[in-house]
């Protein structure tokens, strides 16, 4: 049973749990220890009563379909539940963005909960029925920004800042890098000036186009993008009566820096003439203010985090290891996308498999289950390709690899339709869940199938022995 995404299971008749206790029970670890682990943004009685509503679906009905007393269950039915888990998560920002038209901007464990209807077939394996949600209304903010001089309506409304607690474990380093309306002090050169036709702002006013190198050696490496935004303020030179401002856009990267271009606040006559007089001198302490773009691809990322605390555990004994050799990580899949063809999922997958080997059991498939202990001895083991695809997914939510990444960089988005990214990384999340489900009820018909040969041949060279049932 798939729950599909947005569909809300009748009032009275569902039961919550956090992401954290979800992961437990789907990676085979047992009520008693979920019940008591983890923490839900519910009230305490509303989560107290979840609790004792789903103590017996989760204890004494059939949790798994490959699982007995004796046997421990298959970690490829675990992959597949966790999958399924993930990729109705990633269909719900999905909606989110379509029905928002903004970032969300908090995707973490504390922010998502999990549905489970009450069951009424108690055959009906009770860890296989669930439906994630977040609260919609617990979102990125719109951001303003705060200046005597308007943001130009021609710009883009893409400011969004993250709700207040948001996690920093999930969110993108870009978020976490640069807060809004951050202040630098750099060095200009003016590269170009267009005058605009003359306006209503009346005679002796002048206002037009700046082409403006700013240098800096905190912008040289950062990656901004076209939907950043900046207020850049070059100071008075000797004998003008103001100073140059401006609302900007990044237009190329440069040696330490980059190149904005942006239409000035109105200027004397005077004033004009003096900077392009003086358009090749340097301008030091010119004062830069910046906005930041959050949007969509930090959310990709977020559900990037959320794919490793889902699959390599949900502990952070067990995920702490994996934040801080990102970076390297990510410099290492760089390096395969040059030395490989990004289009070859197999070949991506050995060589990404391959680099992370070197790190030990972190990325080891066997860390899906929440115990690795009790694996089940040689049933229903997780296929390589499988294994590797998932990372890759991840590597390319969590990445701005161009060739690589679903986006190249974060502001590689559709302004006007950014539920497009999401789009993407569904259809590849869904086509990977297919695979597993293939995969894993695959087996069991395959089995039978060559066991009952095995039979008929059996009768065939010994038919003195009597038929054994199928």
């Amino acid at each position: 049973m798939d729950n599909s995404p947005g569909r809300r299971f009748p009032p009275g008749n569902s039961s919550f749990l956090s992401w954290e206790q979800t992961c437990h029970l789907l990676g085979g670890g047992s009520w008693g220890e979920a019940s008591q682990d983890g923490s839900s943004s519910f009230p305490p009685t509303q989560h107290m009563n979840s609790l004792d509503c789903l103590a017996e679906q989760f204890s004494n009905r059939p949790q798994f379909f490959f699982s007995s007393a004796h046997q421990p269950p298959w970690p490829l039915e675990i992959f597949w539940l966790k999958w399924r888990l993930l990729t109705s998560l990633a269909r719900k920002l999905f909606a989110f963005h379509s029905t928002n038209r903004t970032p969300y901007l908090d995707l973490c464990p504390g922010r998502v909960n999990v549905e489970y209807p009450s069951l009424d077939d108690p055959t009906l394996p009770s860890r296989w029925s669930f439906s994630p949600f977040f609260p919609a209304e617990e979102c990125a903010i719109p951001y303003t920004p705060q200046s005597l001089s308007p943001l130009p309506p021609d710009f883009p409304s893409a400011l969004f800042q993250p709700p207040h607690g948001y996690d920093p474990a999930f969110a993108h380093p870009w978020l976490q890098s640069f807060t809004l309306g951050q202040q630098e002090s750099v060095t200009a050169l003016i590269r170009s000036i267009a005058p605009s036709p003359p306006s209503s702002e009346g005679a002796g006013v002048t206002q037009g186009l700046f082409t403006i190198h700013l240098f800096s050696d905190t912008f040289s490496s950062q990656p901004f993008s076209d939907k950043d935004v900046f207020f850049v303020r070059v100071p008075p030179l000797s004998g003008s009566s103001g100073s140059l401002e401006m609302w900007a856009r990044t237009i190329d990267s440069a040696e330490r820096g980059l190149v904005v271009q942006g239409k000035c606040q109105p200027l004397s006559t005077t004033d004009w003439e003096l900077f392009r007089q003086n358009q090749r001198e340097a301008f030091p302490q010119t004062l830069v203010t910046i906005y930041c773009c959050f949007h969509v691809p930090c959310d990709l990322y977020s559900l990037g985090m959320m794919i490793f605390y889902t699959l390599l555990g949900y502990h952070p004994e067990r995920l702490n290891p994996v934040t801080p050799i990102l970076p390297s990580l990510l410099a290492s899949i760089e390096h395969i996308v040059q030395s490989v063809n990004p289009a070859d999922e197999f070949e991506v997958g050995y060589a990404l498999r391959r680099r992370l080997a070197e790190e030990g059991p972190i990325f080891s498939k066997d860390q899906v289950v929440s115990s690795p202990s009790s694996l089940s001895s040689g049933f229903g083991s997780i296929p390589d390709l499988l294994w590797d695809e998932a990372l890759v997914i991840a590597f390319k939510l969590v990445s701005h690899i161009p060739g690589f990444s679903f986006c190249s960089h974060a502001g590689d988005f559709d302004l006007h339709s950014p539920a497009n990214s999401m789009e993407r990384v569904v259809h590849i999340m869904e086509k990977l869940g297919e695979g597993i489900r293939l995969e894993l009820f695959g087996l069991a018909p395959r089995n039978n199938e060559i066991l009952r040969a095995c039979r008929v041949l059996r009768q065939e060279l010994f038919p003195q022995e009597a038929p054994t049932s199928p």
